[in-house]
């Protein structure tokens, strides 16, 4: 059977939400390393506690090209954006990568 991670990026709203926390938390390091005064709101946990949905907040005036830069990171590590949308005031990307 197929099985696949999952992320989806609100490109206007600032958030990701994940099904793997590794995935969430990777996203967040690479960020502050770009833009130190990164923060988080809004976070969401799966059931074992793993974070696994947050916004991104404090990034100096860099949104739109923090949350491209997102959609290029997850690119260069296998993620495939299969999804867009940008209806309802926010535009969105999914992406998925095959884990087996």
């Amino acid at each position: 059977m197929t099985k696949y991670q999952y992320v989806r990026v609100y490109i206007d709203y600032r958030r990701v939400i994940s099904t793997d926390h590794q995935t969430s938390e990777w996203i967040i390091d690479e960020i502050k390393k770009i833009v130190p005064s990164c923060s988080t709101k809004g976070e969401e946990y799966d059931l074992h506690d793993r974070l696994v949905e947050f916004s991104l907040h404090k990034l100096d005036g860099k949104d739109g090209r923090v949350m491209h830069h997102i959609i290029q990171l997850l690119c260069e590590i296998g993620f495939e954006p299969f999804s867009t949308d940008t209806k309802g005031g926010d535009r969105r990307v999914d992406f998925r990568r095959k884990t087996e």
